[in-house]
């Protein structure tokens, strides 16, 4: 019986990956022979399982990453790379600054542990001025398009070669490999420090914004509502059971009404909206949790009831209420509609 395993590697599981390059070794005789060793010398080190360490890519050192009068001195045996991430339980990985940290600090007994000579601990190769108007990310990086398969009497491993890449995230206006170049009117920081500058293709040539999550003419407002769904309330109404709001209108409404509103609730029955002549009448009301509208235009009582949504779960819902005529139509959320009319003409 052959047993195939898959480990997925995440985008957070190499951005927390670690390189470390081992004295002249071959990627057969790391699996087979020191393999074990390099998995509990992990665990001690960091304190961690040995699933927890999940080696991403095995390969052997390129030729221009080593010191080759170094190698001489050695062996004539190619040093060997592996890249490796730990995770932290079932909360995501252990930074690789820290894994990094750690390997320094105990260089010998990670050699007793494996085995080996450790030449080399990835590091962060970036310095405040490499870039020029942004910020500098020395990161891993998978080629996707060649994957280096190994093989032995026991086992077989297949992983995507690796290498380091350095890149500059640039600062609004500037671009160019270094963001040494300035691009656009962004450039000459024309916005206030807490917002953002955005190129457009204004007369200006930019616009100042507020980051995501904040608003406000000084973006000191935090944001809450982040999808349709949801509403922020700024001066709300409660009504206990006891209480209502009274409001005379100006304008007749036996012709046509709108009305629109936003409830919380957790009441299963309750009067939104009631409103009488001689003969006729207009009520908006929540009956076991649904919306309905009941209207007389002086001919006999219409119903108009939204069933398909409960609004009494605590939840902001928005009700839009169109009358015109004999005909009403009713709609919770935007999402869920019921229409209807009532006997005669009005």
């Amino acid at each position: 019986m052959v047993s195939v395993e898959v480990d997925l590697v995440s985008e957070e599981g190499l951005a927390n990956a670690v390189g470390i390059r081992l004295n002249g070794v071959t990627p057969e005789d790391f699996l087979v022979t020191y393999k074990k060793g390099f998995l509990r010398g992990l665990r001690s080190l960091l304190n961690v399982r040995l699933k927890d360490v999940q080696i991403i890519s095995i390969q052997p050192a390129s030729d221009a990453a080593t010191n080759e009068a170094e190698r001489s001195r050695r062996n004539t045996r190619r040093d060997l790379d592996v890249l490796f991430a730990v995770r932290k339980g079932s909360h995501g990985y252990y930074s690789a600054k820290l894994i990094t940290t750690k390997l320094q600090d105990n260089v010998q007994a990670m050699e007793t542990a494996v085995g080996l000579k450790v030449v080399q601990i990835s590091e962060d190769r970036c310095t405040s001025t490499y870039c020029v108007h942004g910020e500098c990310f020395d990161h891993m990086v998978l080629d996707r398009t060649y994957a280096m398969s190994l093989t032995t009497d026991t086992l077989s491993f297949v992983s995507p070669q690796h290498y380091r890449q350095i890149d500059c995230q640039c600062a609004p206006g500037f671009g160019g490999p270094k963001c040494e170049m300035a691009v656009n009117e962004c450039s000459r920081k024309p916005c206030p420090p807490q917002k953002i500058c955005v190129p457009d293709s204004s007369t200006l040539g930019y616009s100042c914004q507020c980051p995501d999550g904040k608003t406000g003419p000084a973006c000191n407002i935090i944001v809450t509502c982040q999808d349709p769904d949801c509403y922020e309330e700024k001066h709300p109404i409660s009504f206990g059971g006891k209480s209502y709001a009274h409001y005379t209108l100006t304008n007749p409404m036996d012709r046509r009404i709108t009305l629109a509103l936003r409830l919380r609730t957790i009441q299963s029955t309750g009067n939104l909206m009631y409103s009488a002549g001689v003969r006729d009448y207009s009520i908006l009301e929540v009956v076991n949790g649904c919306v309905q509208y009941r209207f007389d235009c002086g001919s006999g009582e219409g119903v108009v009831r939204v069933g398909q949504k409960r609004v009494n779960d605590g939840s902001w819902h928005e009700v839009v209420l169109e009358r015109r005529g004999n005909f009403a139509r009713l709609s919770v959320d935007h999402r869920y509609e019921s229409s209807g009319a009532a006997p005669g003409v009005h």
